[in-house]
């Protein structure tokens, strides 16, 4: 039978689990509510697999926060994600947070500190994977290099986030990224291949039945929004993994 302490981070895994389904299903303050508990039973924990699980719970609160674009609040919650991730969790897990804080910094115009996040996650991921994780810190280094106009750095790391998504499968994620190539074509003048990218986009989308991922707001100043990128749930402690095998 687990410690006590072990049955509340037990408990708290499962309503981080309920918080990231809440949010992909699009109740967002139920997610935050559930998360906001999690770490509630976590307080005073000092364990290593407490102080994990409420990076966790941190991570979660601030992609909820940055889907609403709250993205001050965002970078408050993801400093402790990543402070709690440093000394208790793996490299992965620093690197998905290191391309969370670069992201809410791009949305708040911050680009040359978004970038540098963002390679670092992208310089760990390289080393430890998943490849995934890989892939959304391209996608996010090559949205900011478009930023910056320098287009040819953003098709390149866009053209090698569509190979991972396309290796791994992750076929609506490649429809996406083959938008984001055209959106960059566009923007450097190059309307024929831009064309040629939404078209691919097109006819992906329509095989694996996805809605059309084009026609996203545009904002006064004609940058358009963009939320955050895909997360993943955080795999478990091992001592979960054993628990219930």
């Amino acid at each position: 039978m687990l410690p006590s302490s072990g049955r509340e981070v037990v408990r708290a895994y499962f309503l981080r689990l309920l918080a990231i389904s809440l949010r992909r299903a699009g109740d967002a303050s139920e997610g935050a509510e559930m998360a906001g508990s999690a770490l509630r039973l976590l307080e005073g924990d000092t364990t290593k697999e407490a102080i994990r699980s409420r990076a966790d719970c941190h991570y979660i609160l601030g992609t909820i926060k940055a889907t609403n674009n709250d993205h001050e609040s965002a970078l408050g919650h993801f400093q402790l994600a990543l402070e709690g991730f440093e000394h208790a969790g793996t490299e992965a897990d620093v690197g998905d947070v290191l391309n969370a804080i670069g992201w809410s910094l791009t949305m708040m115009g911050e680009h040359t500190m978004a970038l540098a996040q963002c390679r670092r996650a992208a310089a760990i991921h390289e080393r430890v994977g998943p490849a995934n994780s890989l892939a959304a810190d391209l996608d996010s280094i090559g949205y900011i290099h478009r930023l910056q106009g320098d287009h040819s750095e953003a098709l390149d790391h866009f053209e090698r986030c569509l190979k991972i998504y396309r290796d791994m499968g992750y076929r609506t994620h490649e429809a996406r990224t083959l938008e984001e190539l055209g959106e960059t074509a566009k923007a450097a003048g190059d309307l024929s291949s831009a064309s040629l990218y939404w078209s691919r986009s097109a006819v992906l989308r329509t095989e694996i039945g996805a809605p059309s991922g084009r026609g996203r707001e545009i904002e006064g100043g004609g940058q358009m929004t963009r939320s955050p990128r895909p997360t993943n749930p955080k795999r478990p402690p091992n001592f979960l993994q054993e628990s219930f095998s």
